[in-house]
Parts: C-alpha cells; sequence; structure tokens
C-alpha cells in the first residue's frame, strides 16, 4: 500500500516527468488485481488530480458498489463523485464517512468538507 501512496504522491507532484509513468503504474496495479478496491480508489483519485473526469468517473462507479466501512475509503470516493459533478454519490459518502469515523477530528474533517462542496 506504500508504494501506491508513493505513486499517488508522485501523480500529484510539480514533476511532470514523473506523473505519466506513476499514472501507469497505477493502472497497471489496478489492471493485475481489479478487485483491490484500494488501488481502485487511488487510482481514481489520481484521475481526479490530473484532471480526468471521464476516468475519474468511471473508476468512482465502480467502487460505488463496494462495501467498505473505512471512513477514508468514504472520504476519498465522496471526493471523486464531487470532482465528477455527481453531488448526491459524493455527500452520501462523505456522510458515510462521518458515520465510520472512528476519531472526532475526522468527522470534523469529513464535515468541513460537505460544507467546503457545497458552497461551490
Amino acid at each position: 500500500m506504500a508504494a501506491c501512496d508513493c505513486l499517488l504522491t508522485l501523480v500529484a507532484g510539480d514533476d511532470l516527468a514523473l506523473r505519466e509513468p506513476a499514472l501507469a503504474e497505477l493502472r497497471g496495479m489496478v489492471e493485475e488485481d481489479p478487485q483491490d478496491s484500494s488501488y481502485r480508489l487511488r487510482y481514481g483519485f489520481a484521475l481526479m488530480v490530473i484532471e480526468d473526469r471521464e476516468g475519474a468517473a468511471r473508476e468512482a462507479a465502480i467502487l460505488d458498489s463496494v462495501d467498505n466501512p473505512s471512513y477514508s475509503f468514504h472520504l476519498t470516493l465522496g471526493q471523486i463523485f464531487y470532482y465528477c459533478g455527481d453531488t448526491v454519490k459524493g455527500r452520501a459518502h462523505l456522510e458515510l464517512a462521518v458515520e465510520n469515523a472512528i476519531y472526532d477530528q475526522d468527522r470534523i474533517t469529513a464535515r468541513k468538507l460537505i460544507a467546503d462542496l457545497e458552497k461551490r
């Protein structure tokens, strides 16, 4: 998982020479293990970062049916849906992040994100 997070960091970084190889590696991880929702979630987020709405929406649609009680899963998926223009699913996943948060700070973060996104 750490390698996947590192690749996501490279995609989001300023070094354009590293962006495409890191994105290709993330894509390869998803293709190699399409059932791994954590790889797919990071790949979808990476597509959002590079402003590929169509690709991010495709990955989010696949992830929407995944039964995952994780705060971070729903927080990330909610952001992807909002970015893709699906505010209903975005909010639903952010609300699930609030429900699944273990720590008060995580609940506050998710609620703040909902409020910030609804202002747009």
